[in-house]
């Protein structure tokens, strides 16, 4: 956490922008791809999964960018309490992206 909060705004932003999960992408890359469609309903069905991944980035980086004066002070407190508690938000994540891949892995293995 002290190496992140050194790391400054611009080594912040490349990594919400870049697609750096590679599972979503592909799995929903090849969902498209199995669903038989048409060439142009194929493409429209990947920009709309581009723009999703994108927007998600995108969205936290715009709302951060556009934030009100008074939030410095709840992004002070939330700042605080992540720090207290990053161990454990990053064994629920973790554990949460665990079972999802786990289900996924299950459900080809079904299929």
């Amino acid at each position: 956490m002290k190496t992140m909060n050194k790391a400054g705004f611009g080594a912040a932003v490349v990594p919400g922008l870049a697609p750096t999960n590679k599972a979503l992408p592909s799995a929903g890359t090849s969902t498209i791809r199995r669903a038989t469609l048409s060439t142009t309903a194929e493409l429209e069905a990947l920009a709309l999964l581009i723009r999703v991944s994108v927007s998600t980035g995108a969205a936290t980086l715009i709302l951060f960018l556009a934030r009100p004066r008074w939030a410095e002070v709840r992004l002070a407190r939330l700042k605080i309490w992540l720090t207290r508690h990053s161990r454990a938000i990053l064994l629920a994540v973790f554990g949460l992206m665990r079972a999802l891949f786990s289900a996924q892995g299950l459900a080809a293995l079904l299929h």
